[in-house]
């Protein structure tokens, strides 16, 4: 278990020198209760550690008919046949008090792996989920498009009934980054982009770089008080046909114009 008791460790500025958060374990049984003994000793720096200083702490019962339940630890190598870990330690599970031991050297070597590490996961996350997401909208798109058009509903308004969890943001930043490596452009965006490409921020940011050089500005997304006081007027004014046209309009700004977050 991790050492989350409130108040500990002190707080690096007001209360003195920090203390790391570290791992320890306690002997229970099945019909224990969930209640922490006092003097739980957390000395382990890893919840790896941990798991094997409490698989140790029942070494005489290795192998016979018991069952030895880990709780929220996690698996290690040459483990007893009758251990099993139920759990897990969750977001907790990479926190390593032996981090506030090393010297700065060793800090920048960790955080060069780390960073590494952090690029290469985003770009199969990229490669696996997130431009396959994008396609998937895509596919919806042209769905809708196939409904009859006096009676289909708004394309968002289907897409949000039909995709309910995906937002609205989420689908078209991912559509837009599925276009992009399908374009003909990407090769060339590729060969000539600056931008480190390990995502689909890099992807998207690519992109922007490479149209500001190559083609003409892309259609501007009017900004959303705007939009909301142009529809009123027309509304106030009955004028459908105007409420219909501005609709459409920021339909198709919504699936081809700016990032959503370059829009306040």
């Amino acid at each position: 278990m991790f050492d989350d008791r409130p108040d500990w460790p002190p707080h690096p500025v007001r209360q003195g020198p920090y203390k790391p958060r570290r791992w320890g374990f306690y002997p229970s049984h099945a019909t224990a209760g969930d209640q922490v003994p006092d003097g739980v000793e957390y000395r382990f720096n890893t919840v790896e550690a941990a798991t094997i200083g409490a698989l140790n702490y029942l070494e005489p019962y290795w192998n016979d008919d018991s069952s030895l339940v880990i709780h929220s630890g996690v698996r290690v190598s040459d483990m007893p046949r009758n251990a099993l870990v139920t759990g897990s330690p969750g977001y907790r599970a990479r926190l390593d008090a032996g981090r506030y031991d090393m010297s700065l050297v060793q800090l920048q070597a960790v955080l060069l792996q780390t960073e590494r590490q952090i690029d290469a996961n985003a770009r199969q996350t990229a490669v696996n989920y997130e431009i396959p997401l994008g396609q998937l909208v895509h596919a919806f798109c042209l769905a809708w498009e196939k409904l009859p058009k006096k009676s289909r509903p708004k394309m968002h308004d289907w897409l949000d009934e039909k995709m309910p969890r995906t937002s609205k943001r989420k689908r078209q930043r991912h559509l837009r980054t599925f276009r992009i490596v399908a374009s003909e452009d990407w090769p060339s965006i590729l060969r000539t982009t600056e931008v480190a490409i390990t995502g689909m921020e890099s992807i998207l940011k690519a992109a922007r770089i490479y149209v500001g050089r190559t083609g003409p500005p892309r259609e501007a997304r009017t900004p959303m008080k705007e939009r909301y006081l142009a529809l009123r007027e027309a509304v106030i004014r009955r004028n459908l046909v105007e409420a219909w046209q501005l609709v459409t309009q920021y339909d198709r700004e919504d699936l081809g114009g700016a990032d959503d977050d370059e829009q306040e």
